[in-house]
């Protein structure tokens, strides 16, 4: 399992137009994620898990100051390369815990199977599996997909991305590894910029983004995809 340092993280609304800028300017100067093909995006898929009460939902809506996200994450609809993820917030803090998992184990977690003494071997699993326990245990909740351009910068651990066509699906099964009926959640000109960096943002950087018109969110993802549907 990594474990990242944690981070500062902001996210911003910009329109198409202002992104295609921020992409190019960017791509000039920082490195492409490692999942981009050669147009320098991906697809990213990622199924959510909440409870009954959906109270990851709440605590985002109500700003609970220290919380935690899990998810299952894989790219360009490649069913071979799973990550389990923990995000966990701490006021404008986060950092991610990523783990790769097997097909066979992210089937079992989707399923609502218990994990293997194997599985929980990891701590991050055997979080998970403690999680799924009780009445209010965790389980999938919604579908999130995204088209996403990211760049890196190792100095003070940069990485700046723009997610674009964000659309939810509802959660099935048979329905993770294919996609179906996704249903777009913003509009088709809105493309959200995360701005994550360790302790401060390399002033070339923050150049480039200063000049492009943006507005401070809290958007969340997976509130505006988990709305779609409850």
């Amino acid at each position: 399992m990594s474990n990242e340092n944690y981070r500062y993280e902001y996210k911003y609304i910009i329109n198409t137009k202002n992104a295609a800028l921020v992409k190019h300017q960017l791509g000039a100067l920082l490195c492409p994620d490692e999942h981009a093909d050669l147009s320098g995006e991906y697809f990213v898929r990622s199924v959510y898990f909440d409870d009954d009460l959906l109270s990851a939902y709440h605590e985002k809506l109500s700003g609970i100051n220290t919380r935690n996200k899990y998810r299952l994450r894989f790219y360009n609809l490649n069913p071979e390369r799973l990550f389990f993820e923990a995000k966990r917030k701490h006021g404008q803090l986060v950092t991610k815990n990523t783990l790769p998992i097997s097909r066979l184990t992210a089937e079992r977690m989707l399923s609502g199977e218990k994990l293997t003494p194997e599985d929980k071997q990891s701590p991050l699993l055997a979080e998970f599996d403690a999680l799924t326990c009780g009445s209010l245990g965790i389980q999938p909740s919604v579908i999130v997909d995204y088209t996403r351009t990211a760049f890196l910068y190792p100095l003070n651990y940069v990485r700046i991305t723009l997610d674009s066509d964000i659309c939810a699906e509802k959660y099935h099964i048979d329905h993770v590894f294919k996609r179906y009926a996704s249903v777009p959640v913003l509009e088709s000109d809105t493309v959200i910029l995360e701005v994550k960096f360790s302790d401060w943002l390399p002033p070339f950087i923050a150049q480039v983004l200063s000049v492009v018109p943006k507005i401070l969110c809290a958007n969340s993802k997976y509130c505006n995809c988990i709305e779609v549907y409850y």
